[in-house]
């Protein structure tokens, strides 16, 4: 009932989410995202009660509540076992004036339903982030794209259908949502930054500026209305634009020379006017002194906006997702995230074997014997060949897990071989036939 209501205030107030829904609207007022309709389909079903339905809905919630702290550029390559529900998330920083993109590769190519979700990290607590949904893919598209409204720490959750899933690829990049504002120039030309103090203090720096030689060309960043063209005693001849898309408007000042006209629409790139020191700069080097403005917000740093940011990201650990593989050195750390500051989660000893689940640059994601999922660095790992060969004197179970009350899923004969892949406290890991599993420690010989 819930789920029809939305979509009919939704459709009421004639709302259009178009590729993405960007919402910082009241959720009341949003339509349900494809992942919301596919869990009441479910509902509806009677699967929302269902183990299956349960434990897709508790993926869903632990990919956000565990979700590790990256950077972009980030991909990673990872598996998805169709076999049980499944869900990956990931944190990371962003600033108003950068553009997030979100991309999923399926491998190979499929008709499954894959749900990508952004939210904005609120908060976190002692039961995990606090995350409000942002951001939504179209039903079947693999990619989303977002502007934040504001600086914060964003979250992306990756999730397949019921019993679907595989090998997949995604990639998260940033990258400023204008042009640099002067013709060959870039960041490295940035002297005065926002928020510097000025007049001794008693006023901030409300822009960058961006030294160069008198008579650069001053460009477009977007595309914009002109909204001004004069002369003022602080910016001297200044032109503003004004970007609708955005709901904001970009100043520059202290031209040499203005060469547009007010009501005029320009594209990222056209000339505006000329570096120089007009104004209150006129006992400076020449330079633009280059804001923005967001009503409701006021002044913002314009350096987010216009920045060019790495895109390509680190190449990928020789390992294969879904492979098991197995811990070569001791006291071999387990991390939370994918960095060597990520918080500890365990300490490994030598031949422990673990699952990979993703691949991300130097660092495998990987699951633990007893299930918890973690973070491990590839160079410390080997694949899980087999290690040595015994032979059964007696029969003995082999289980689920490396514990006593794991479920037992085959008995050994006497006489029958095992290959021995790995050892996880009173347990081998141990490969019988097609067959690998859990073997108490004492069984073979």
């Amino acid at each position: 009932m819930r789920w029809l209501l939305l979509t009919l205030v939704a459709a009421g107030a004639g709302f259009w989410l178009g590729r993405t829904s960007l919402s910082d609207l009241p959720e009341r007022f949003r339509a349900p995202t494809p992942h919301e309709q596919y869990a009441h389909q479910l509902e509806v079903a009677g699967l929302d009660g269902a183990a299956l339905g349960r434990l897709w809905e508790r993926a869903a919630e632990r990919a956000v509540a565990e979700a590790p702290r990256v950077e972009a550029p980030f991909r990673e390559t990872g598996y998805l076992d169709s076999s049980r529900p499944d869900a990956v998330g990931y944190r990371f920083s962003a600033r108003a004036g950068q553009r997030l993109t979100f991309e999923v590769r399926l491998e190979p190519a499929t008709n499954a339903l894959i749900f990508l979700d952004l939210f904005r990290v609120r908060d976190t607590g002692p039961d995990g982030p606090r995350a409000e949904r942002v951001a939504s893919a179209d039903s079947g598209v693999l990619r989303l794209v977002h502007e934040p409204s504001r600086d914060g720490t964003y979250l992306i959750r990756v999730q397949p259908e019921l019993l679907r899933g595989g090998r997949y690829t995604l990639t998260a990049t940033t990258e400023p949502t204008m042009a640099f504002p002067v013709e060959g120039r870039g960041p490295g030309s940035v002297q005065s930054y926002f928020g510097d103090p000025r007049d001794g203090g008693r006023r901030d720096h409300h822009g960058i500026d961006i030294f160069a030689p008198r008579g650069t060309p001053v460009v477009a960043t977007t595309r914009a209305r002109v909204r001004s063209v004069r002369t003022t005693p602080v910016g001297g001849r200044v032109v503003w634009l004004r970007d609708e898309a955005r709901s904001q408007s970009i100043y520059y000042a202290h031209l040499e020379e203005q060469l547009v006209e007010r009501g005029m629409w320009v594209e990222p790139g056209d000339t505006l006017g000329l570096v120089g020191n007009s104004g209150n700069a006129r006992t400076t080097p020449p330079h633009l002194h280059f804001g923005i403005y967001r009503r409701g917000v006021g002044p913002m740093d314009p350096l987010p906006f216009v920045r060019p940011l790495a895109t390509e990201a680190p190449p990928a650990f020789a390992a294969e997702p879904g492979s098991m593989r197995r811990v070569t050195e001791p006291e071999t750390r387990v991390r939370t995230g994918p960095t060597a500051s990520s918080g500890e989660l365990d300490r490994l000893d030598r031949e422990v074997p673990v699952r990979v689940l993703g691949v991300a640059g130097d660092w495998l994601r990987i699951e633990l014997p007893d299930g918890r999922r973690g973070w491990i660095a590839g160079r410390l790992t080997e694949p899980a060949s087999p290690l040595r060969t015994a032979w059964m004197d007696a029969p003995a179970p082999l289980r689920e897990a490396p514990t006593a009350e794991s479920p037992e899923i085959a008995r050994l004969a006497p006489g029958e071989r095992v290959d021995v892949l790995g050892r996880s406290g009173d347990h081998l890991y141990v490969r019988a036939g097609t067959r690998a599993a859990w073997l108490p420690l004492s069984a073979p010989e």
